[in-house]
């Protein structure tokens, strides 16, 4: 089974190697790392689900797997029933703005002008008792993409819904949720059970960066997912 996986807020993918490096035995991940900068124009939830569309596998079964910022992204790509498509799973993920909308008026590319503050790391994204390697990495693939860029994808994030296209959906759904996600709420959640009931859910003790923090139980709880949608 392939997985093609959509990052966070980064875009990079970059963060995905903890996930990827201990996949099962049956399982792939592609990762899709979206533009770093402003000249490609891909900035806002449509001109995203553009991108992703284009890495879409053409051949056999695959999971759409969309992390924190690309949720929506996932959702709405899903909506469109891609051939092969046998799944989507949603990890510390929305399906509308995970936030007060009037956020999106702060000065993020200021805010954004330097790295990730390492307390903001464990913090909000990776618990305080993860690894200095682990925070190290966030810092840098901040580094890699343009204030601008981060600035655009939060404001997007503040304002979007895709509850529409998720309520669309026919694929079978898989959500992540971390039980110590300091960063999207367990509204969140109950949003998505409250437009698919049926959603299944998978809670593991982790932070934001679930996938990065306790990737093993996240494939064992994919796994059980795979299992039993091939068993209906």
């Amino acid at each position: 089974m392939r997985i093609l996986a959509l990052p966070g807020l980064d875009g990079t993918g970059d963060l995905f190697r903890w996930f990827a490096t201990v996949a099962p035995d049956g399982f792939t991940v592609d990762t899709v790392a979206y533009p770093p900068d402003t000249e490609s124009g891909v900035l806002d939830y449509p001109s995203h689900l553009d991108f992703a569309r284009r890495h879409l596998p053409s051949d056999g079964p695959f999971l759409l797997l969309g992390e924190s910022f690309s949720g929506p992204v996932a959702v709405r790509l899903a909506a469109e029933a891609p051939p092969g498509l046998a799944g989507v799973v949603l990890c510390n993920t929305f399906v509308r703005s995970p936030s007060w909308s009037g956020f999106s008026h702060l000065p993020w590319e200021l805010l954004f002008e330097r790295p990730v503050p390492t307390h903001v790391v464990r913090r909000r994204l990776a618990g305080t008792d993860t690894t200095r390697e682990i925070v190290a990495a966030v810092r840098e693939v901040t580094r890699k993409v343009e204030p601008a860029v981060r600035a655009a994808r939060m404001r997007a994030a503040l304002t979007v819904d895709a509850r529409d296209a998720f309520a669309r959906l026919e694929a079978p759904v898989l959500y992540l949720r971390g039980t110590r996600d300091r960063l999207v709420r367990g509204w969140c959640l109950r949003t998505v059970l409250k437009l698919k009931p049926e959603t299944t859910v998978a809670k593991i003790d982790a932070p934001h960066m679930l996938l990065q923090i306790a990737p093993d139980e996240a494939w064992r709880a994919i796994g059980a997912f795979v299992d039993g949608a091939a068993a209906k």
